[in-house]
């Protein structure tokens, strides 16, 4: 009886050690880009929005200002860049800006406040940073890592979310639509949850172990959204994919 539950617990256990070695070894991110890369489709952009909480108190417009060059320096974005400050009753916003031929890049520092019961106030400060890179992405987890180590030293917990967009002359049939988002979905061990058709765009929500993080929909985990689309304006097919969720319009 104790020889096979020992032999059991140990089968349990190199199974573990087999999935984490995996998990290492194998990272669906680099695998993704490396997919789009290969397609037959033309790099467009790639997104990246990173965001997280800063405080919970007041700051000063100078405090903002500060935290927003400080935060900009850390993350390399080199000085002549545009900035603005935004007030109204409840919210402030100070914003970095800077455009490039490879990339636009902004930093916001926004105070929210809330009123709340008996003559209260709730105050919530946020760090976000978004770039935009034209058309490239091999770089792209290279600044997103860099981006949110720069935030933990201000001790902010950052959410990321990722999109790549790429385009092809003229419409793909359906079939030939489905076989390149499947096919992506394959190369980074996505297992499909969802999907959607029409006549100009399909789409699929699914689940990678290789790929840290999710969200939850319908209580599904979700971490990887495809979705191929057609603008008969342009005569333009669209390949989009993203890490949760496609967050541009499309």
């Amino acid at each position: 009886m104790w020889k096979k539950l020992i032999y059991i617990l140990c089968i349990v256990a190199i199974l573990v050690m087999v999935n984490n070695v995996e998990r290492v070894t194998i990272n669906g991110e680099k695998r993704l880009l490396t997919a789009f890369n290969e397609t037959d489709f033309e790099l467009s952009e790639t997104d990246l929005h990173v965001w997280g909480e800063y405080s919970k108190s007041f700051m000063t417009n100078d405090d903002m200002k500060q935290l927003g060059q400080q935060v900009a320096s850390e993350i390399g974005l080199e000085p002549m860049y545009e900035d603005d400050f935004y007030q109204e009753e409840l919210k402030k916003v100070y914003t970095i800006e800077k455009n490039t031929t490879e990339a636009d890049t902004i930093i916001k520092v926004v105070e929210l406040v809330e009123e709340v019961p008996n003559n209260g106030l709730k105050v919530e400060n946020y760090i976000v940073v978004n770039i935009v890179l034209h058309d490239k992405c091999n770089s792209i987890l290279y600044y997103r890592d860099k981006i949110k180590d720069t935030l933990s030293n201000y001790n902010v917990y950052a959410t990321d979310n990722l999109t790549i967009t790429s385009q092809h002359p003229g419409k793909l049939n359906s079939e030939a639509a489905e076989e390149i988002v499947e096919s992506i979905a394959k190369t980074i061990g996505c297992t499909i949850k969802d999907q959607f058709l029409t006549e100009d765009i399909y789409s699929i929500y699914g689940y990678s172990k290789y790929i840290d993080g999710h969200i939850v929909s319908k209580g599904e985990k979700i971490n990887v959204d495809l979705a191929l689309t057609y603008n008969d304006i342009e005569d333009v097919t669209y390949l989009y994919a993203a890490i949760p969720v496609i967050t541009i319009d499309y």
